[in-house]
């Protein structure tokens, strides 16, 4: 039986619902207090945790007066506040990244023991190490297979694979350990002085403004700075759900390409969903959701826009379901005319409701720019040996070697020293 999705009015209940069951407190004491500290900083329930960029340093500044505190006790760090920028590097990290390993993956799995079911099966039978891997943004269970420093020494076991059948298959790449032992440390950027913090995750905030600069970019909230599990750092963002929707409907649909307020809205219903749907993917790194195409666009304070905040507004709480759950909201910027089934690109995403469809606005801009040129017909281009080769003079003339007076008729005529040095000239140029 065809299901359709729900109403805005019973989807915004159920957002609410599922809400208030979210707000409880965190288990871990450092979650709690920089739940709190969003709090102060002016932002509601729920709240989500977007991790931006890993880096080698993040650099971090106040609209009002910076606060660098550590979340667990509430105690400031080194000064009670900073008026400039704040350099957060690792401390103890080795000098170059963790080595690579390389596995051949062989399949996506919805659940963990489907997946290990797998391994251990395909192990068994091919006599190689398997691992299990959790893929956060695509929520699946990965199985891959072997292990190896380098690509070509997986080519024996990816030709065993295809030749029993498996299709699909590629080799990955991912860090061979994580990287322990490493700290925070405080670089004051106007004087360099330093001061290391022993600790692996600190606070930054603000006051009065309630808005922290992260690498010269405005967040609402609050910014958590911790130790990645490869020796970098990163910056969370922990903001509200409406606010972290701000920064991300403009991103995503620029209203200034798309000044509609219906199809901002229909894009702040699709990231809302698609948020609250993947919320706690990245659990096991400390955030939510990332803040790249990888998840959705976000574009913090400074991506925020007048129509795109209405949209937001207008549709607050709203969340599109399919039989009771929120549905899988994939979005795409560009479809080319017309988008594909989900499952036949990510089978784990298949859904009865993610099919091809139309896309009507790139189809019309394509008729739009679609035109005929009015002009004599090309004369064919014939060497010696009566083949036409006017392609080959038509990439000559792309690539910058021939001229546009070079056509049939001059091309067809005694070749000259001149127009040969001038080629040769041009092709060593184009060669380097």
């Amino acid at each position: 039986m065809r299901s359709s999705i729900c109403s805005p009015a019973v989807a915004s209940l159920a957002l609410a619902l599922l809400a208030t069951s979210s707000v409880a407190a965190p288990a871990d004491p450092v979650d709690r207090a920089l739940r709190s500290l969003a709090s102060r900083a002016g932002q509601g329930e729920p709240l989500m945790r977007i991790g931006l960029e890993a880096e080698d340093a993040v650099r971090v500044s106040g609209r009002g007066s910076l606060r660098l505190v550590d979340p667990a006790t509430g105690e400031d760090l080194w000064r009670a506040s900073y008026g400039g920028e704040v350099a957060v590097v690792p401390d103890g990290a080795p000098a170059e990244a963790a080595p690579s390993v390389f596995r051949v993956q062989v399949g996506a799995y919805g659940t963990r023991e489907a997946a290990e079911a797998e391994r251990d099966r395909l192990s068994a039978g091919l006599g190689v190490p398997g691992v299990v891997t959790y893929v956060p943004d695509r929520g699946s269970w990965r199985v891959r297979l072997g292990e190896a420093r380098d690509r070509d020494a997986l080519a024996g076991l990816v030709a065993r694979l295809r030749a029993g059948g498996a299709k699909g298959i590629w080799i990955a790449e991912e860090p061979a350990a994580e990287v322990a032992g490493v700290t925070l440390r405080l670089v004051d950027t106007r004087t360099w002085e330093s001061r290391a913090t022993g600790l692996r995750r600190i606070a930054a905030t603000s006051d009065p403004a309630g808005e922290v600069e992260v690498d010269g970019k405005p967040y609402r909230g609050v910014a958590e700075i911790r130790v990645t599990a490869f020796g970098t750092v990163r910056a969370v963002n922990w903001v509200e759900l409406e606010s972290y929707l701000r920064g991300v409907v403009p991103a995503e649909l620029g209203p200034e390409v798309w000044p509609q307020l219906e199809a901002l809205k229909a894009q702040a219903v699709a990231a809302r969903t698609y948020a609250w749907r993947n919320r706690g993917q990245f659990g096991d790194e400390g955030f939510d959701l990332c803040a790249t195409p990888r998840c959705q666009v976000y574009g913090g304070r400074s991506a925020e826009h007048p129509l795109s905040d209405r949209a937001v507004a207008e549709t607050r709480g709203e969340i599109a379901t399919f039989h009771g759950k929120p549905i899988s909201a994939l979005y795409t910027a560009t479809c080319g005319g017309h988008t594909e089934d989900a499952g036949e690109i990510f089978p784990e995403e298949r859904a009865p409701y993610l099919v091809g469809v139309p896309c009507r606005a790139e189809r019309a801009a394509l008729e739009h720019l679609r035109g005929s040129l009015a002009g004599r017909a090309v004369e064919p281009v014939v060497d010696e040996a009566g083949r036409d080769v006017g392609r080959d003079r038509a990439l000559l003339l792309a690539a910058g070697i021939l001229d546009v007076a070079d056509d049939g008729g001059r091309l067809a005529r005694p070749l000259t020293r001149a127009a040969l040095g001038t080629w040769a000239g041009r092709l060593a140029r184009l060669a380097g």
